[in-house]
């Protein structure tokens, strides 16, 4: 694996756990970083370093650079190996993290929560699905086929949504609209409302809070950004 291999290979991992707005900067003059990444409302500036042995002081130096020049809120440096003790000395006094053995010890919180509620959603949305298919005799066919359809794509937005507020508000407007196709076919059939209504209005709460809280943090980044102080902590810039 080459360099510009592994920093994709980075932007992907950070993408798992919950960070947003995640790009790669161009190799020519990235001024020592590699990966720009978004989470809890500050901007990381992370230099990815996949070396056969430790990293030592200079990428540090690159990544504290670095994350000056890009407006960074923090500055990480990311390997595939470890530290040395020089580098690991001199980012305790520059605020500099380090991430060795490609771990990555922070993340949004609630991503793994809608994921899951996503992937069983999803799961359950094409079970019906396939169930239906083979059936013969379902009561209004078209529209209970359209309503889990619509359940399966909210589940899959959320499976894939890594901390974009968008693919959440999605989720939930698929998962919202899924429910009310359910109200209508209990109305038509003359059944009684049940745990099912409970169940969508759980699954588009999730999302649509998800969603907020996202957006959130997004214009935390904004309004820091646009020079008005104590919308966001600032824990790197001084």
């Amino acid at each position: 694996m080459n360099g510009y291999q592994y920093e994709r290979q980075c932007a992907k991992r950070l993408k798992s756990k919950g960070f947003y707005n995640v790009t790669v900067t161009k190799s020519s003059g990235d001024q020592g970083i590699d990966v720009i990444a978004y989470s809890g409302g500050k901007k990381y500036g992370i230099q990815c370093k996949h070396y056969a042995s430790p990293v030592g002081n200079h990428a540090v130096q690159e990544a504290f650079a670095g994350a000056r020049y890009y407006n960074c809120n923090v500055a990480v440096v990311m390997t595939n190996n470890t530290f040395t003790r020089s580098a690991k000395d001199l980012a305790s006094k520059t605020n500099v993290l380090l991430w060795d053995k490609n771990k990555i010890p922070l993340g949004t919180n609630g991503f793994w929560l809608t994921k899951y509620v996503g992937m069983f959603v999803f799961i359950m949305g094409i079970l019906a699905l396939i169930t239906m298919w083979k059936a013969d005799n379902i009561k209004f066919p078209v529209l209970q086929i359209v309503e889990m359809a619509f359940l399966a794509l909210g589940g899959l937005f959320s499976v894939f949504e890594y901390g974009n507020w968008r693919a959440s508000f999605i989720s939930g407007v698929a998962y919202l609209f899924a429910g009310f196709l359910n109200i209508i076919f209990i109305i038509i059939t003359k059944n009684t409302f049940g745990y099912d209504l409970i169940f969508f209005l759980t699954i588009v709460l999730i999302s649509f809070i998800r969603a907020d809280y996202l957006h959130k943090k997004v214009n935390g980044f904004h309004i820091w950004r646009n020079g008005l102080r104590g919308s966001v902590n600032n824990s790197f810039r001084r």
